[in-house]
Parts: structure tokens; C-alpha cells; sequence
């Protein structure tokens, strides 16, 4: 279709509105209700075959179909869809005001509680759309128009798939991705969170005036958006700091650690704007946590503690019935009864005199048994095993016999603590148990409390021999960089510019075991294309593994990593991506 044209399908144009990548935006009216549209036709590659070229028009009316079903006050709705001298296109509903791109490029940095209520808005519009299972996949400012009531509305639905379709990428590049996800980058599944990815780098132009990931090249745009942090918020009072947790939640690079949808996002811009009003009110430099300090269960407490439940109890003690049994009656019984206890005390004790007195009478003069009492004193020399001499004599004490002439003492006897004549002045032994003793070890060895020093070899440390792992990177693309992580760590980074390709080796020891490994490789040269892939590999006590990596643009752009066994130089496919 030529620049004059002046009419598509039934309707009837009044005016261009753009020219993009994938077509043209006209002014249109349809002249059945008279009704004003936007018409966008859809640009197709000259070089296309007409097989391809009929599937993929197929395909837009499957997509312009899907996107039509979306009826939201932020999403543009789609009227119709039709086909003109084979040019595929739409009718949809005409936005009067300016694009998001436009009202940037006049005003440039958007005051940020505007942004807010913009940034919400398209993401209500958002969650309707994942919800009913459709990715926008193409969020930008130029796809968020906002009309003259200030309301924003996403437009293009359905459109932007067919960009990363194979039939638009024979020979050409479809726009710039300034605003595309990580997972788009290295074509990874898309979900509702890559959306949120784009609508945060728009939340932080809005704010800022410029992107977060800036580059000179298409290349190095690429690169920063995959691994290169967004750029810190300008520190002064124009941004509240409390957005940018925010921005950050919606720009990590991980889609797990982002919003898992848009209903969380949307609960936190409304304490965002909550968050200003109380700082106007107080002091600017108030941060919104503080905030739920004002629940004030305070009240609650006191209101729990006027009940004089406490100070009731003790009247429930007061009452006199526990002291009311000592009645001082009580003390003249006993005052009465104690003479007579303390006379019983008295002849207990003359009692207990005459006893003893009348007992030790009748020890003193043999009454007992023995003479004079000694057989008794005797138990005390139980302490003649101290004695060394008499040990050896037990055996003839357990052999003697009274003699013959011995007789009984008679009562009338005197007792002068003598024996008879004839008797030795020690008196008879008797026999006792003797007490044997324990026998105690001269020795007793104790076990030591801790293992004995380790020698010499013991402590000597254990040499394990170091793995190795062979790097060999070989391409035939010019203008090409590789990074080469070990373990978490950048070990390599090198940019190669050789016409004719590039082989390079490189060797690194590791210790044995679990190893991972993670290889970036990126092309300058049109058309520029990043790669990456993570792996383990396991190694052996001086074990040696080789890894092959392998970039190329033919038949398609793609990074191969191989294993390369070292003594039979057999390769196996780790990856190709």
C-alpha cells in the first residue's frame, strides 16, 4: 500500500498516525456506524514465500482473535480484523491524547505520584489480560497511551508475538530491546512476569528520564539487561525512597524473585501513595514502616486492668473466721494443765535417776557377769589387729581351754581387779573375728582422659593431588566476547576480534569434587546475539576433564558446549542453546 492510500477493507482513512517495524497506524472511520478507529496493517518481509506468508497471516487473526476478547477500560479494544490485497489488519479503538513515549520525550521526568497512578492502572490492565492467559510481551511507552482524561491504556495486544516469530526475522531487526526481559534476551519461556520486568523499566524512565540499562550498542544493551544491576534512583527529595524496593522487585533478573503477579505490585503502589500523604502530614523524612506503630493496643490494656478483680480478692481474705478459733479461752486451759505436766516431768526424771543409779550399783558389783566388770571393758581392745604381734597368735587363742581348777567367781568374792595367783596379769583372750582388709592394689593405674599425642606421620597433612579442567573456546564468528565462570567466580573474560575466528585454550586447577560451571558468550557484529549456559561437572583425586565451547551464527545463532574424554578425544554434547 502506497502513501496515498485512501481507503482499507470498508473503511475510510483520514490521517497517518505512525509507521513502526511491524506496520502502519492510520485515522480511520467506518463508515457502517460511523465510528471513529485506529487501522494498523501488518508489515510482511518481501522475501517471505507465500506458503509462509498465508501461515502467517493465519496466525495474526489467531492472536488479533485472543486479544480481542479483552474488554477493560485500560486495554484498547479491538473492533474488527480483516484482510486487503493480502496486507493483514485491524480496527480498534481510537485513543485521543498522546502516547506515554510522547508525554516523556515533552515533559521528561514524570512527577513520581503520577507515575504511580499511571504504572498502577497498567498493571489492572495487565492482570486482566494474564488472567485470561494472553502476554503482552512488548510493554513500552509507546504501547501505553494515556488520553486526555489522564486514563492509561495498553494497546497492541496479541501484536508483539508475531515479532518474535521466525517469519518477521529473515534479514531484520525488529526495533531495539531496551525494555525486553532477561528471559526474552536469552529466549526462555515468557510469563505474566516478563511483562512486569518491562513495566519496571518504564516505572523507572518515568521517574528518572532516561533507561537503567544503557549501552552504545545493541550488544551491550543486551548484556546489561541480563547481568548488569539497574542504576541507583537519584538521591534527592523528587523520589520518595520507598520505590525503589519496588523498581528492584520488578527488575531482578531471576522471574522467581519478581512480583509473582500484579495484584502484590498493585498493593504496593497504593501504600506508596498512602506513604506520601502521612509524610506530608508529619515530617518528609518519616519512612512508611513506621506506620503500624499506630494500632495502639495500649487502650486495650487499660481498659483490661480498672476490673478490681485484684483488690476484690483480699476482701474474700479479710473475713475473720481463720483467727476466730484462737479464742483466748484457749490459753487458760493449757495455763491450768501445766503444773501438773511439769510434775509428771519431774518424777520422770527421779525415775530415770534412781534407774541408772541402781543399774551402774549393780554393774559395779559383778551382778553382770565377768570380774569386776572387765570381761566388758574388753570389746574396746578390738583394735588388736593394729597390733603386729598379736595376729600370728589367733591360731592358739582358738585352741585354749580353761583349765581344769577354773571356777566360776562366786558373788561374795572381793573384787579388787585382780586375778588369781598363779594367772597372768593379762586377761584371757577371746576370740574374735578379725576384720580382714581389703587388699588394695600397690598401683591403682588410671586410664588416660585423652588419646595419646599423634605422631609424627599422624599429623602430617594429607596431600590430595589437584584436578584440572581444559578450557578450549574455538569459533568462526569475528567480534566476540567470553566469560567463563568457575564456581561463582569470574576466572575469564576476554573479547575477540579475529576475521577469520578465534581458538583459545586455557587450563585451571581445581580440588576434586563438584565443580560448577557457567559460560556467556556474546556477538557484537550484526546480527549481534548473547548466549549462556550453567552446568556440574564432577572430578577425581588428579582427574582432568576438557571442556569444548562452541559458538556459531549458522544455521541459527547458538552456543554448544561439549566434553572432550582426554584419552580417547571422543567429544559428548553437554548443551546446545
Amino acid at each position: 500500500m502506497g502513501e496515498d492510500v485512501k481507503k482499507i477493507g470498508r473503511y475510510e482513512i483520514l490521517d497517518k498516525l505512525g509507521q513502526g517495524a511491524m506496520g502502519i497506524v492510520y485515522k480511520a472511520m467506518d463508515p457502517n456506524i460511523g465510528r471513529i478507529v485506529a487501522l494498523k496493517t501488518i508489515s510482511q518481509s518481501a522475501t517471505l514465500p507465500e506458503a509462509q506468508k498465508k501461515e502467517y497471516a493465519a496466525r495474526f487473526f489467531r492472536e488479533a482473535k485472543a486479544a480481542g476478547s479483552l474488554q477493560h477500560p485500560n486495554i484498547v479494544t479491538i473492533y474488527d480484523m480483516d484482510e486487503d490485497q493480502g496486507i493483514p489488519y485491524i480496527a480498534m479503538e481510537y485513543v485521543e491524547g498522546k502516547s506515554l513515549s510522547k508525554m516523556i520525550e515533552e515533559q521528561g521526568r514524570i512527577p513520581w505520584n503520577d507515575a504511580v497512578a499511571i504504572i498502577k492502572a497498567t498493571a489492572e490492565g495487565l492482570m486482566y489480560a494474564h488472567e485470561k492467559g494472553i502476554v503482552h510481551r512488548d510493554i513500552k511507552p509507546d504501547n501505553i497511551l494515556i488520553d486526555r482524561n489522564g486514563r492509561p491504556v495498553v494497546t497492541d495486544f496479541g501484536i508483539a508475538h508475531l515479532q518474535e516469530s521466525s517469519l518477521t526475522r529473515t534479514g531484520e531487526v525488529l526495533g531495539t530491546p531496551f525494555f525486553m526481559s532477561p528471559e526474552q534476551i536469552l529466549e526462555g519461556k515468557l510469563d505474566a512476569r516478563s511483562d512486569l520486568f518491562s513495566l519496571g523499566v518504564v516505572f523507572y524512565l518515568m521517574l528518572t528520564g532516561h533507561r537503567p540499562f544503557r549501552g552504545e550498542t545493541i550488544s551491550s544493551i543486551c548484556y546489561h539487561i541480563v547481568h548488569t544491576p539497574p542504576e541507583q534512583l537519584p538521591t534527592d527529595d523528587s523520589i520518595p525512597s520507598h520505590l525503589m524496593p519496588i523498581l528492584n522487585k520488578m527488575l531482578e533478573k531471576d522471574p522467581d524473585r519478581r512480583y509473582a503477579g500484579e495484584k502484590p505490585l498493585i498493593a504496593d503502589l497504593e501504600k506508596a501513595l498512602g506513604g506520601h500523604t502521612v509524610m506530608q502530614a508529619e515530617v518528609e523524612t518519616i519512612n512508611r514502616p513506621v506506620q503500624p506503630e499506630t494500632p495502639r493496643p495500649q487502650p486495650e490494656k487499660q481498659a483490661a486492668q480498672p476490673p478490681a478483680a485484684p483488690k476484690a480478692k483480699p476482701a474474700s481474705k479479710t473475713p475473720a473466721p481463720p483467727p476466730a478459733p484462737s479464742v483466748p479461752a484457749a490459753p487458760k486451759k493449757k495455763s491450768s494443765a501445766m503444773p501438773l505436766v511439769i510434775i509428771g516431768g519431774i518424777a520422770f526424771v527421779v525415775f530415770l535417776a534412781a534407774v541408772l543409779g541402781g543399774g551402774y550399783y549393780m554393774y559395779s558389783k559383778g551382778f553382770f557377769g565377768g570380774k569386776g566388770g572387765e570381761n566388758i571393758e574388753e570389746p574396746p581392745a578390738v583394735s588388736e589387729p593394729d597390733t603386729g604381734g598379736d595376729l600370728p597368735e589367733t591360731p592358739q587363742v582358738e585352741q585354749r581351754i580353761p583349765p581344769d581348777d577354773y571356777q566360776e567367781p562366786k558373788q561374795d568374792t572381793p573384787r579388787s581387779g585382780t586375778q588369781p595367783s598363779g594367772e597372768t596379769t593379762q586377761p584371757p583372750p577371746v576370740k574374735r573375728p578379725v576384720k580382714q582388709q581389703e587388699e588394695r592394689p600397690a598401683v591403682q593405674p588410671k586410664e588416660p582422659d585423652t588419646p595419646p599425642p599423634p605422631t609424627a606421620e599422624e599429623t602430617k597433612p594429607v596431600q590430595t593431588k589437584p584436578a584440572k579442567i581444559g578450557l578450549v573456546f574455538e569459533t568462526r564468528i569475528s567480534e566476540i566476547s567470553l566469560t567463563f565462570y568457575l564456581d561463582g567466580e569470574e576466572k575469564l573474560r576476554e573479547v575477540y576480534t579475529a576475521e577469520s575466528g578465534t581458538r583459545f585454550t586455557q587450563e585451571f586447577r581445581v580440588p576434586p569434587g563438584q565443580h560448577s560451571i557457567r559460560v556467556v558468550v556474546q556477538a557484537t557484529k550484526f546480527p549481534p546475539f548473547i548466549r549462556e549456559g550453567s552446568f556440574n561437572i564432577d572430578l577425581s583425586e588428579g582427574g582432568h576433564q576438557v571442556i569444548k565451547i562452541e559458538p556459531s551464527r549458522k544455521p541459527a545463532p547458538r552456543l554448544t558446549i561439549k566434553k572432550i574424554d582426554v584419552i580417547t578425544g571422543a567429544s559428548t554434547t553437554i548443551m546446545e542453546k
